[in-house]
């Protein structure tokens, strides 16, 4: 299954105990990500929030990323979200079907965490 690894956007404004509760979240076997499309965000058109299973938001898919993670989401194509670091994660989607497009997306480094 194809996937994209970037680092969560934003972590350092999210609040004290983000960064513990990610590191947390890392010793589970199984940990809940979800990523969650965010209107109205003055930053970006197409954010999409990153957040954990107990609904803590922790950050964003970065800018660049955001808005063919919208049109991935928008298509059902998402499989899963992983936490593969303290502030990195792997987006799991399904290849495109008939008259869909390939997206391409690049791995992004970290910038601002």
């Amino acid at each position: 299954m194809p996937h994209h690894q970037t680092y969560i956007a934003g972590v350092k404004y999210r609040g004290p105990g983000t960064r513990e509760a990610l590191a947390e979240l890392l010793r589970q076997p199984d940990p809940e990500v979800y990523l969650e499309p965010e209107e109205g965000n003055q930053y970006d058109v197409y954010a999409v929030k990153v957040v954990l299973g107990n609904l803590r938001h922790v950050g964003y898919v970065p800018a660049p990323l955001s808005p063919e993670v919208r049109r991935l989401i928008a298509a059902g194509r998402i499989d899963c979200v992983k936490l593969v670091g303290k502030t990195r994660i792997q987006i799991h989607y399904r290849e495109p079907t008939d008259g869909e497009s390939e997206a391409e997306i690049a791995t992004l480094d970290p910038q601002d965490d």
